[in-house]
């Protein structure tokens, strides 16, 4: 009678094995997008660093606002933008 005992308390039955499973599966998926997050963070960041040019045509990437200036200029909100053609 004991050994029937034995296997009966190392046996799981159908809701615990599910919760594991559910529990196992959602840590997967949240260490999966805190990983991408991370990973694609510091693409962009070294992709920055080296100024790439092919960050301007990158699909997966939103840009909301372009800056082109030289090396050390500085952006003031006060001071309007103009462009200027270099046709003229």
């Amino acid at each position: 009678m004991e050994r029937f005992a034995r296997k009966r308390e190392i046996k799981l039955d159908f809701a615990e094995l599910l919760i594991w499973f559910a529990a196992i599966g959602t840590i997967a998926i949240i260490s999966y997008m805190i990983g991408k997050n991370m990973l694609t963070r510091w693409r962009l960041g070294y992709r920055l660093d080296n100024l790439d040019e092919d960050l301007r045509g990158d699909t997966s990437l939103k840009i909301e606002v372009i800056t082109s200036a030289p090396q050390g200029s500085e952006i003031s909100t006060s001071v309007p933008a103009i462009l200027l053609d270099e046709s003229e």
